[in-house]
């Protein structure tokens, strides 16, 4: 039996290491660039978490062994592809474009430093 990073990598070569984090941990800022890109996005709910994305809008949240399935239903669908890449560049430049990372870290850390009174 192959793994599932072995499985992707036969349907998107160059794709199953970017896949195989987010199944480990979700790497947000990976996932940014991906969003950022236009790329359509598979994720698993451990890559999802903690995200304002919405399934099926945003990309596509699929348990690990469904991804190749899922993965597969996108390559047949330029519709749902371009839709999806474009709503989730939409979300990231709307609420993870650095500046506003940046903006909101500077903002964690004045309210912190203000509690403290300094």
């Amino acid at each position: 039996m192959s793994t599932l990073t072995e499985r992707v990598s036969r349907l998107l070569p160059g794709l199953a290491p970017a896949v195989e984090l987010l199944l480990k941990r979700g790497l947000t800022t990976l996932l940014w660039a991906t969003w950022r890109s236009g790329l359509p996005t598979v994720l698993t709910p451990v890559g999802a978490r903690g995200l304002p994305l919405e399934d099926g809008v945003h990309g596509i949240i699929a348990a690990p062994e469904q991804i190749p399935g899922r993965l597969r239903e996108l390559l047949a669908d330029s519709d749902t592809c371009e839709r999806l890449g474009a709503a989730g560049r939409a979300l990231t430049e709307a609420h993870f474009d650095w500046h506003i990372v940046a903006d909101t870290v500077a903002d964690a850390y004045e309210r912190l430093l203000q509690e403290r009174g300094r």
